[in-house]
């Protein structure tokens, strides 16, 4: 059996623009300065603190596990059109006998 493909996904690109337009945005509706969100020692904050409490809270094989499929937020498995619809018409199949 072939390895599958992968093919990249866009919504996490998708997503991080999105956030990043809002983020602007909401900075010059308030008449800020750019220079206002891009602070160091804040980010540094946030960020390490987010990291930290996710580590504290989550168990081991969990972290390695996101680790791992890390990856996958970026790249996805590109399905042949054939193999999908053959598991889709596997699954109506049992679904049937069930």
């Amino acid at each position: 059996m072939s390895k599958p493909k992968k093919r990249f996904d866009p919504t996490f690109v998708v997503g991080l623009l999105i956030a990043l337009v809002c983020i602007l945005g909401g900075l010059v509706l308030e008449k800020g300065q750019v220079r206002d969100v891009t602070q160091v020692t804040a980010a540094l904050i946030v960020f390490g603190g987010t990291i930290g409490a996710v580590v504290v809270a989550t168990p081991k094989a969990a972290l390695v596990s996101a680790m791992k499929r890390g990856p996958s937020v970026l790249w996805s498995n590109a399905d042949e059109p054939t193999a999908l619809l053959e598991k889709l018409v596997g699954f109506s199949i049992a679904v049937r006998r069930g």
